[in-house]
């Protein structure tokens, strides 16, 4: 399953829910925020890998939050990735705009996730 998934079908996905397995409490549901392609320098890469690695960018409720881990996620036309591992980036310091609101007043913090496949 795992050597079947591309940019391409993330890309779709931009947006939609992720519903994560977490073994030791409630699951957890995240949005995916973002693909970004990875960059290599050189077409030196190992037999077995993907020709093309890739990152997600996730993020969730900052008041649930799962450590960095080994997940299952779930996607609505993927259907289940299985075992995938998962990275806390914790809350995004926003970056203050000039004569904008209070950070407090711009709506719930989130937390960002990483995924990688490579």
């Amino acid at each position: 399953m795992l050597d079947q998934l591309s940019v391409d079908k993330f890309e779709k996905l931009v947006g939609s829910d992720v519903k994560v397995t977490v073994m030791t409490g409630p699951n957890l549901t995240l949005t995916l925020d973002g693909v970004r392609k990875g960059d290599f320098k050189c077409d030196c890469m190992p037999e077995g890998c993907r020709a093309q690695s890739f990152t997600l960018t996730l993020s969730g409720p900052a008041n649930y939050q799962v450590k960095d881990g080994t997940y299952d996620l779930s996607f609505d036309t993927l259907g289940a990735v299985p075992g995938v591992y998962m990275d806390n980036k914790g809350t995004p310091k926003p970056e203050p705009e000039e004569g904008a609101a209070s950070p407090e007043s711009a709506g719930p913090q989130r937390v960002l996730y990483e995924v990688v496949f490579s």
